[in-house]
């Protein structure tokens, strides 16, 4: 039979039920691939703005930390930052001490022969 003669042929009523539950089951999936696509890029939307929301976040306490550490090594900066003057003042003294200690010794008698214990 040609497809027009089908369109004019008579049907039965459980064949035009099952036509339609086909017909039904044809649209429910396709429903639900449009409704599953819609979901994920809704999804994906959201979680795309969450990622921004998070890595700026992220951003603005990595920064607060990065600051507190600055501050931290400022703080040990200022402590050690006279340091270098202040060992080379000492190295100074003590060259300066040694020198002199030198200086004496060069400088006093050489003691005489050791006295004897008194018995």
């Amino acid at each position: 039979m040609s497809n027009e003669q089908d369109m004019d042929a008579p049907v039965t009523r459980r064949e035009l039920r099952e036509e339609l539950a086909a017909l039904e089951s044809r649209l429910e999936q396709k429903l639900e691939q449009k409704l599953e696509q819609k979901l994920e890029q809704k999804l994906e939307q959201k979680l795309g703005a969450f990622r921004i929301e998070l890595s700026a976040e992220f951003a603005r306490h990595a920064n607060a930390i990065l600051e507190q550490c600055r501050e931290w090594f400022v703080v040990i900066d200022d402590k050690y930052k006279a340091l270098p003057g202040r060992v080379q003042k000492l190295d100074d003294t003590v060259q300066s001490l040694t020198d002199r200690v030198q200086r004496l010794e060069d400088a006093a008698p050489k003691p005489k022969r050791p006295r004897r214990a008194a018995r």
